[in-house]
């Protein structure tokens, strides 16, 4: 009840009223499609569906190399920047893991000629706005996937789409002695 007075004994009153505001928010809900298309040929590696990710499983003796195509990376419905991230490299026993080199803020590569040293590996998405090219060195920290790179800062629109590839550097020596290792690529759509 709303009372306002008006200097003696006269007030006025008003019966109070149920008060209905409708607001609508639109909220924009970026998404993206991680699509894998194994390869025809032998890549020196196979690669694998996950949800928002793929996972790569490559031997410890041989660098492996996806062509473009492998993977197809489709923007949802709204404006989003395209970010990229990879994660170690994980030998099939479950021992001692290989670890991201080069990328963001990964440590420094420390084999010859800035090749993946003990322990450590590179992994390098293929594809760009040259298609052919190298593309982001992955770190574990999301980073710009630059095949999404047109000069607006990896800016993917609506529905759009990206053929990538994926070359995986081995290193130069291996604490364990699994032949097979396996690594997580994950895409993920930002603002």
């Amino acid at each position: 009840m709303l009372v306002l007075g008006t200097g003696g004994s006269d007030a006025l009153t008003s019966a109070s009223a149920p008060l209905q505001i409708t607001l609508s928010v639109n909220v924009p809900i970026r998404s993206l499609t991680v699509r894998v298309v194994p390869p025809t040929k032998n890549a020196g590696c196979l690669p694998q569906q996950r949800a928002g990710a793929m996972a790569v499983v490559f031997s410890r003796f041989r660098d492996c190399r996806l062509p473009l195509g492998t993977v197809v990376i489709t923007n949802g419905e709204v404006l989003s920047h395209v970010d990229v991230a990879g994660s170690d490299a994980v030998p099939a026993d479950g021992g001692k893991h290989w670890t991201l080199c080069g990328g963001g803020a990964a440590q420094p590569c420390t084999g010859r000629h800035g090749r993946p040293g003990r322990d450590q590996f590179q992994a390098i998405t293929l594809g760009g706005p040259k298609k052919a090219s190298p593309g982001t060195i992955l770190g574990y920290a999301p980073l710009c996937d630059i095949a999404f790179d047109q000069g607006s800062g990896c800016t993917a629109t609506s529905g759009q789409s990206a053929n990538e590839g994926l070359a995986a550097r081995v290193p130069s020596l291996s604490t364990d002695t699994s032949n097979t290792f396996a690594t997580l690529v994950a895409w993920t759509a930002a603002p």
